[in-house]
């Protein structure tokens, strides 16, 4: 694990928050339906914390990049990324010490989870409806989305960045997919439910260094720690937000 940039633990939190309690629950605690309080958070954090032994020292102060940099050293044995990481790896992904940090299912690249869904990032091509040149451009930009939409381009921008964010298009050519991406496209093909990365999902002052990013790292500092102390914290927090606009 590395947690510097703050948001890498938020999707372990994520995933077992899938896995455990579902889908419904999962959304619906995002999106304050659900409290931080309940029993059901704190089981997360109960079966986070059989993982957090096994995790490298100095967590905080790492980066992703640095802590995958673990696994290609064979410092570490096992990192849980996503396709998309592929594009930033300075190792080649094909490499048999790499492909666990660069091209696992997992963080924004491509994870699903057992019918559970959980697409994390999802990068979308869209036309603005507040663009001061609408009137005039309209039908150009109709034009590149529909251009964008086609598998040929796709597949072209998806090779351009490395082979770390999918193809969605149906006409895609999958025919060059390395066995990871092919296994990435069957689990997001087979998802029933999809769902964001946890962090676009929360009130971004609740994601922020101010809030879950703080609160996880003091987690992952203490994993015995009275967690319904910490999921008070957590609630408090979210209630004292303004509501979003």
């Amino acid at each position: 694990m590395g947690d510097k940039d703050g948001w890498p633990a938020q999707g372990t939190l994520d995933i077992i928050n899938l896995r455990l309690n579902g889908y419904t629950f999962h959304v619906e605690l995002c999106t304050g339906k659900q409290k931080w309080t309940d029993p059901r958070v704190a089981n997360v954090f109960n079966k986070w914390g059989e993982i957090v032994q096994y995790y490298s020292p100095g967590l905080a102060g790492q980066t992703w990049q640095q802590a995958a940099d673990q696994v290609v050293q064979k410092k570490a044995g096992m990192y849980m990324l996503g396709c998309s990481c592929r594009s930033s790896s300075r190792r080649p992904a094909t490499s048999p010490t790499s492909t666990t940090s660069t091209s696992s299912p997992a963080r924004h690249g491509c994870p699903v989870r057992r019918g559970e869904g959980a697409r994390r990032a999802i990068d979308v091509m869209m036309l603005s409806k507040k663009s001061p040149t609408i009137s005039k451009d309209l039908g150009q930009a109709k034009a590149f989305l529909e251009f964008f939409s086609k598998g040929a381009q796709q597949v072209t921008m998806f090779q351009a960045t490395g082979g770390g964010n999918l193809p969605t298009a149906n006409d895609a050519d999958k025919s060059t997919y390395t066995p990871q991406q092919q296994k990435a496209v069957q689990l997001v093909s087979s998802a029933q439910r999809i769902t964001q990365f946890l962090r676009p999902r929360l009130a971004p002052d609740f994601a922020g260094p101010n809030g879950m990013q703080s609160f996880l790292l003091k987690y992952l500092a203490n994993p015995k720690q009275d967690i319904s102390a910490l999921q008070k914290t957590m609630q408090s927090f979210w209630d004292s937000l303004p509501p979003e606009k």
